[in-house]
């Protein structure tokens, strides 16, 4: 008997995850891609992953992927481990955030100088902030294993159900 699978178009939606005792993700093999002038929209079929959270540490699992007709390895942190990565992400966020702002705002008005440069650090200290809160805002600490062949890697992926423009069940 093999696992539910699901054809899915992925939307990409930045959603909040919970750490929950088992991650509300899928793996997802990638069918393919469509180009459009101003778009590309991704195609997967996705399985469930449906093994909890370990105690502590990290879980390798080996999950099904029906296009594939094999197991790939997946790595589930502990919910212990899943704060400790985002609490790493928000101490970078929180700092080039304060650093973003308190650049731009001692120096955007002055001309002259080398302002200019102070201004364009305080740009980039506030862009790494927003990339940094919105990697600690949407990861839930599942990934394909390290030790999985590059291919592998390159045609699964995780995903979530917020990231699903549409569900057809199949």
């Amino acid at each position: 008997m093999t696992p539910q699978a699901e054809q899915t178009t992925e939307l990409r939606v930045m959603t909040f995850h919970p750490i929950e005792n088992v991650p509300a993700v899928r793996l997802a093999h990638m069918l393919g891609k469509t180009e459009r002038v101003r778009s590309t929209t991704y195609h997967y079929m996705t399985y469930p992953i449906d093994s909890p959270r370990p105690a502590d540490g990290v879980a390798t699992v080996r999950v099904y992927c029906g296009n594939c007709d094999t197991t790939v390895q997946v790595t589930i942190p502990s919910a212990g481990e899943v704060r400790k990565l985002r609490s790493r992400r928000l101490a970078v966020a929180v700092p080039g955030l304060i650093f973003g702002i308190a650049m731009i705002a001692a120096y955007n008005g002055s001309v002259g100088g080398g302002n200019g440069l102070w201004v364009l650090f305080g740009l980039a200290g506030f862009i790494v902030a927003l990339v940094a809160f919105g990697m600690w805002w949407s990861d839930h600490g599942v990934r394909v294993s390290k030790s999985e062949s590059v291919a592998s890697q390159g045609m699964h992926s995780v995903r979530t159900r917020q990231h699903d423009k549409a569900n057809v069940r199949s």
